[in-house]
């Protein structure tokens, strides 16, 4: 009988006759329904079959020492060491178990005496070449057939190429495809491992959670493509990657949204300092395809242990907190703090991010509020107005949602969509023949849309687009919006009346009403005030004012609109003072398209 080596052994009949005795329970268990074939020996078939399979076969005494019976030739190739090294030392292949696993396979191979259950489990060697291999080991212990002792039978096969497989799968699902970060399942798992790391009660060892969120991304996938903004995307992450180094961990958990771990942070102030710094960072300009990309971050941070001692707390906490910097003032930094949980502030936040998805959404519409002509009522024109219709709470006031855009900064992208989305349906209407003659839409602009990059080429643009004439959009804009920055407003005026817009000055006589002003920027039309409106019929003063806002608009050559209109003694009024225009409830609410194309099928032209 040969032993482990493959040469004649000198360790006496007794081990040779068990080491016999083994082979032919593997043999039995090799035999195919008892069959025997003819003329072979059986013992020694099965030795060249064993020696022939890739995977490792073995047999041993647990009776003596977990010696080692038998085992195959396939152990040189996938540990490295010669068979013969197990006849001095039989444990010497679990040695080469890299030492995470080693406890594991001690208890799960050489301290296991359960007869009589198959036993599977994989654990990793590295090679006497230094490959790290990856084992998947199944085994039986069984009594010996004499009755006295017992023995163990199993296999060990090299699966490192599978699990190398598995585990390049398992990591590309906790990666982002689009820029190689780790992502969300990543980013909690990784937490969750560091949290346990510390110790929550202890006040040390600080740890920070903190999400960022890329201002105006969306306007970058709308107007620039979707190929563009992925590798703006791929750009950001690389640069705080590079911010970071290895002082923290990265990740991209949404569509725009970032997450960092830092944890060499002792205090607030010095987490402070290091985010500001990458918040600078991040505005620098990004070249995509020829484009000068420039935009800002909105950073929410969240502190362990103080802010909450589990991942779910902690990321929650966050997000908060950058909920609260987007809608705050875009581009700001805000730490949590325990009020942002109440339930109203949730709800506000909540509703602050709802805002901010709207359009993307697509659950802004626009209104339409009628304008007649003075006297004969006929159909004029109409204001577009913003609207917002909520999945669960219905329209939402614009008294509500529109200063929250203003703050966020987020009303120059809904302006322009507001503009695309008139100019659009005004084609609509004039391909269709639905409108009377001199009919045009006025369209409100804020202050931060006039005063951002090239408004002016912007809103030219839309309007060349549709095809529709420039004077049949008329632009409005407040008092205070053209004095926030006086020259830079009469640039843009410029510009916009160069190109036939038309410009109005809203709500006059509410701001500086300075004639000077009047003179420098000379609007087309000037829409008086509802406060003065709206007492006319029975107030001396505010008939005088209205008449004098009249008198002024026609020696400027100007059309005046009255707003508020809310009864027939107040359009009577405004008519014989000779206002253009008139406007209101009285005359029409403001309506979605729909009721606003019925109202116009009813309508004859002027």
């Amino acid at each position: 009988m040969e032993n482990i080596s493959g040469q004649a052994g000198n360790s006496g009949d007794d081990r040779g006759r068990a080491a016999d005795r083994n082979l032919r329970l593997v043999s039995q268990v090799a035999s195919l329904s008892g069959a025997r074939l003819k003329d072979v020996d059986g013992a020694a078939f099965l030795r060249e079959l064993i020696e022939f399979v890739p995977a490792v076969v073995f047999c041993h005494d647990m009776d003596d020492g977990d010696r080692c019976l038998f085992v195959s030739k396939s152990f040189e190739a996938i540990w490295g060491m010669p068979r013969s090294a197990l006849q001095e030392d039989p444990r010497a292949w679990s040695k080469l178990v890299v030492p995470e696993d080693r406890e594991f396979v001690e208890q799960r191979f050489h301290d296991n005496v359960e007869l009589g259950r198959v036993q599977e489990f994989e654990y990793r060697i590295r090679s006497t070449a230094g490959q790290l291999r990856y084992i998947q080991a199944r085994f039986i212990n069984l009594p010996n057939p004499s009755g006295y002792g017992a023995h163990r039978i199993g296999f060990a096969s090299d699966v490192t190429e599978r699990k190398l497989a598995e585990l390049e799968a398992y990591e590309s699902n906790l990666r982002d495809n689009t820029t190689g970060l780790a992502n969300r399942t990543a980013y909690t798992d990784t937490l969750a491992s560091m949290l346990s790391e510390r110790d929550a009660g202890s006040g040390h060892d600080q740890l920070y959670t903190v999400f960022i969120d890329i201002d105006r991304f969306g306007r970058i996938n709308d107007t620039l493509g979707h190929s563009v903004g992925d590798e703006y995307l791929r750009k950001i992450a690389e640069r705080i990657r590079s911010f970071i180094g290895t002082r923290g961990y990265v990740s991209r958990v949404g569509g725009d949204e970032f997450a960092l771990i830092l944890t060499d942070c002792d205090e607030p102030s010095s987490a402070h300092s290091r985010l500001i710094g990458l918040q600078q960072a991040l505005t620098q300009p990004i070249s995509v395809d020829g484009e000068q990309i420039l935009t800002s971050a909105s950073f929410g941070v969240a502190r362990f242990p103080t802010d909450g001692d589990d991942p779910g707390s902690l990321m929650k906490a966050a997000e908060l907190a950058m909920i609260r910097s987007k809608t705050r003032c875009r581009g700001s930094l805000t730490f949590y703090e325990e009020e942002l949980t109440s339930r109203i502030t949730r709800e506000r936040l909540r509703r602050d991010m709802d805002l901010r998805k709207a359009l993307k959404n697509r659950q802004f519409e626009l209104f339409y509020q009628s304008k007649h002509q003075g006297g004969t009522g006929a159909l004029a024109g109409a204001e577009v107005l913003l609207r917002w219709r909520h999945p669960v709470h219905g329209l939402v006031s614009p008294g509500e949602f529109i200063p929250q855009l203003e703050d966020s900064g987020d009303i120059v992208d809904v302006g322009y969509w507001i503009l695309d989305a008139a100019c659009q349906q005004l084609a609509q209407w004039r391909e269709d023949r639905k409108l009377p003659q001199g009919f045009s839409l006025a369209v409100n602009v804020s202050a931060a849309q006039l005063l951002s990059h090239n408004f002016a080429e912007k809103a030219i643009a839309i309007v060349q687009h549709h095809g529709v004439p420039p004077e049949t959009i008329e632009l409005e804009l407040t008092e205070s919006a053209i004095l926030a920055d006086p020259d830079r407003a009469e640039a843009v005026f410029d510009e916009l009346r160069g190109a036939g817009l038309r410009l109005a000055i809203d709500d006059f006589g509410t701001g500086y009403s300075s004639m000077s002003y009047l003179r420098r920027f000379h609007p087309d039309t000037l829409k008086i005030d509802r406060s003065f409106t709206i007492g006319c019929d029975t107030d001396e003063t505010a008939l005088g004012i209205v008449e004098s806002i009249i008198q002024l608009g026609r020696t400027l050559k100007m059309i005046l609109v009255a707003e508020g209109i809310e009864t027939q003694a107040q359009a009577d009024c405004l008519s014989r003072s000779g206002c253009d225009l008139l406007q209101g409830f009285l005359l029409s609410r403001p309506v979605p398209v729909a009721q606003f194309e019925q109202h116009l099928s009813r309508t004859r032209a002027p």
